[in-house]
């Protein structure tokens, strides 16, 4: 667990109580913050200014926490441990991003005090990870590998996270979703799988890879009167590239020759401009192959009329890596489903982690929810089936 004992520097009262508050949060999230929990050390930058330190350390903690300040844009937050460190806690966005963002900070931080040929020695950065007894603990990342499980050339997986249709609680659909090891902080999964989340190349190999895989296991459950629809992730970056988008669109036709039920397209990181796109042409492609277009939104966006224009069908946004206060959730999944609704379009929620999170989406109006409170992730296409909430909830009930 986080030691209770940690001390706040350079707080006020109020921030101290912040703190404290942030502290005895972190302890109920337990092993949900492997990957997500790190630690800045200026233990080493302390003992290379040597005497320099007593007159330069207010300016060195100013440049770190005004660093820390201006990448944190609303997804982590980061308080003085002790003297000499500054711990950060990343409530929104994946275990990856949370790993590329501190290797990012790391560098400015040297560049701006030393200049950019530092040594990497001189900042030590920890990660809250899985020790060899399943433990979680501090662990050293070492200088230049801080993305050592990211580029890992090892192989992906697939898996099928279900999707509850609350009109009649019946698992109707199922994300198909890569996945990938990450070593001792855990897992990583969709796009964060390839070596590089800037690389639109990458993008669009995982596409068209998951394309595939998913015609292969359609193939094997050719037949099955009771399946479930399946939704095919592709990335807007994949679509808008004439020469990248017109090969994964021929390919659709190629693998769904005909237009099918079967199968959604859930694209996602569609820009914030999407008028200057001509998205409405891509989604009436998309539909050559299936029946339905969803986009992924971001839980905070204000609005949805251009989707609509565009012909989606739905939005969806994935929960999974948001560890905001569930008050604060509630209040954005009402926004959400009431704007969705408001376009004609249909709300779904997945990536719900608790039996509290999946109640409230399911009272803020969400049409589709998603997550392991649903029904456990499996490798192969399930059949459509009801969901029975009361079973989870006795099951909760008695192991309390």
């Amino acid at each position: 667990m986080i030691p209770h004992e940690a001390t706040a520097m350079y707080l006020d009262q109020s921030e101290k109580e912040e703190f404290l508050t942030l502290i005895n949060r972190l302890k109920m999230l337990d092993a949900q913050l492997v990957g997500r929990l790190h630690l800045f050390s200026l233990h080493r930058v302390r003992e290379h200014l040597g005497a320099r330190w007593k007159s330069l350390s207010e300016g060195v903690h100013g440049t770190f926490r005004s660093i820390l300040k201006g990448a944190a844009q609303n997804t982590f937050v980061f308080y003085p441990y002790d003297e000499d460190s500054y711990l950060v806690f990343s409530f929104l966005g994946s275990t990856k991003q949370a790993q590329q963002r501190v290797a990012s900070i790391s560098h400015e931080i040297l560049a701006k005090l030393f200049g950019s040929e530092a040594s990497p020695d001189l900042m030590e950065t920890y990660v809250w990870a899985l020790g060899d007894k399943g433990h979680p603990a501090f662990q050293r990342i070492e200088p230049g590998l801080h993305t050592s499980h990211i580029r890992s050339s090892g192989v992906f997986n697939f898996i099928y996270r279900p999707l509850l249709r609350v009109r009649d609680t019946s698992i109707s659909a199922q994300h198909c979703l890569p996945i990938r090891e990450m070593g001792a902080v855990g897992f990583c999964a969709g796009y964060d799988v390839v070596a590089n989340i800037e690389n639109p190349l990458e993008f669009a190999e995982l596409d068209n890879l998951t394309l595939e895989h998913v015609a292969a296991d359609l193939a094997k459950s050719d037949g099955q009167d009771d399946r479930s629809q399946i939704i095919i992730p592709v990335h807007f970056e994949t679509l808008k590239h004439a020469t990248q988008g017109q090969a994964y669109l021929r390919k659709c036709r190629l693998l769904f020759p005909s237009q099918s039920a079967d199968l959604a397209f859930e694209v996602f990181g569609l820009p914030e401009r999407l008028t200057e796109y001509n998205f409405g042409a891509l989604v009436w492609q998309l539909r050559s192959a299936a029946e339905h277009v969803i986009a992924r939104v971001s839980l905070d966006d204000p609005d949805f009329i251009d989707l609509r224009i565009a012909g989606v069908e739905g939005v969806s946004v994935d929960m999974y890596n948001d560890f905001r206060n569930e008050h604060q959730l509630l209040e954005r999944l009402n926004q959400f489903s009431a704007h969705a609704h408001a376009e004609g379009l249909k709300a779904s929620a997945s990536g719900i982690r608790t039996l509290s999170l999946h109640t409230l989406a399911v009272s803020s109006g969400a049409d589709f929810v998603g997550g392991y409170p649903v029904s456990n992730a499996t490798r192969t296409i399930g059949g459509r089936k009801t969901f029975d909430l009361s079973a989870l909830y006795n099951a909760a009930a008695h192991a309390a």
